[in-house]
């Protein structure tokens, strides 16, 4: 009897992780994005805590000599320092890189959902927020009779997420929002404003403002590596005996990373098959019995006990920045594999460059 098929994918994907130095500014929490190659959203949403402000037109511009009272009052909310994006026709806050200030901007906070409201005398307007629609929203009222007081206004944003976008490769770095305009790191600002206006004069206004602290980004070196060659067992003869080989097999991971790093890991992530509690099995039925697979990054045969490979965990690597991994794998059996059923496995594998 023999087993007709036994299939083990490698699929491997590109990854990028490197060794970052810190600066000397204060960070919020830090969110590791890898490396960032290509243009686009590289992130996913993330909550803004809901804010109110309560900040009204003036009513001291309202005098009741001269000019006759005030005829026009605004409430406004923005987004500070946000640019227009041409060509990806979207709003965004320039993200600086935190150990090459000097490098242009190539990362955007962008707000992609929520409402921003502007009120003026418990009237409200509302804006809903989108990539390609301006973070900004005032309310205005005019009256055809003066008055001669202010009048209250707020201002609020409410369930307003972000995501970070990529205008192509950004560079390795830690990357922090920046609000030139208060001269802020770590934090966006809303700014608040109540404006007050009659017929004779310029406007009188009311400005507060409102920090939202953002994380910092790090983006990592990007590394280049081959896809390996599938790994299989053809018609493999049953054996009775558990725990027995029924043979090695190898492939090669070919890699060059973009910066001279020497701390090397190899990461796995099992997307079929089930592996047992060490994670030094991978067994190629969903459930633990039957035919499984162990690996080694050692250049030896790994052996039914299992190698020095983790599926679904990290294997660290000494190596250079540009070199080659021999990874090799046995084909053993737990359970009598049942005759004429084919079975396979799959992991992804990571190189993890530090």
């Amino acid at each position: 009897m023999a087993i007709s098929r036994v299939k083990y994918l490698l699929a491997l994907k590109r990854i990028i992780i490197g060794f970052t130095l810190f600066s000397s500014f204060s960070f919020a929490e830090t969110i590791d994005v890898g490396s960032v190659v290509r243009e686009g959203f590289i992130t996913e949403e993330f909550s803004l805590p809901d804010f109110t402000t309560w900040t009204s037109p003036p009513g001291h511009n309202c005098p009741t000599v001269s000019y006759g009272g005030c005829s026009n009052f605004e409430s406004r909310v923005s987004l500070l320092d946000n640019i227009y994006l041409t060509n990806a026709k979207i709003f965004g806050v320039p993200l600086v890189n935190m150990d090459s200030l000097s490098s242009p901007p190539s990362l955007y906070l962008v707000l992609v959902s929520g409402t921003l409201t502007a009120t003026l005398d418990n009237i409200s307007e509302n804006k809903i927020i989108g990539p390609s629609i301006s973070p900004y929203v005032s309310k205005r009222l005019f009256y055809s009779r003066p008055i001669y007081y202010g009048i209250s206004g707020s201002q609020q944003g409410s369930n307003l997420k972000y995501r970070i976008y990529s205008t192509g490769r950004a560079e390795p770095g830690r990357y922090s929002v920046y609000t030139p305009t208060k001269g802020i790191y770590d934090s966006i600002v809303f700014e608040s404003l109540g404006d007050t206006k009659h017929p004779s004069t310029a406007g009188n206004w009311v400005f507060s403002y409102t920090q939202r602290t953002i994380p910092s980004f790090l983006v990592r070196p990007a590394c280049t590596i081959n896809t390996p060659a599938v790994v299989e067992w053809k018609n493999a003869a049953i054996k009775p005996v558990q725990g027995t080989t029924y043979g090695t097999k190898s492939t090669t991971l070919n890699y060059s990373c973009e910066t001279g790093l020497n701390a090397i890991s190899v990461f796995s992530k099992v997307s079929s098959g089930i592996t047992d509690i060490n994670k030094k099995k991978l067994f190629l039925n969903n459930v633990q019995t039957g035919p499984y697979i162990t690996g080694s990054l050692k250049n030896t045969p790994p052996g039914c006990s299992g190698g020095d490979f983790l599926f679904d965990g990290e294997t660290p690597f000494v190596g250079s920045n540009t070199g080659s991994l021999i990874m090799q794998w046995d084909l053993c059996s737990d359970g009598r594999p049942e005759a004429g059923k084919a079975y396979s496995g799959a992991i992804d594998v990571f190189i993890l460059a530090k």
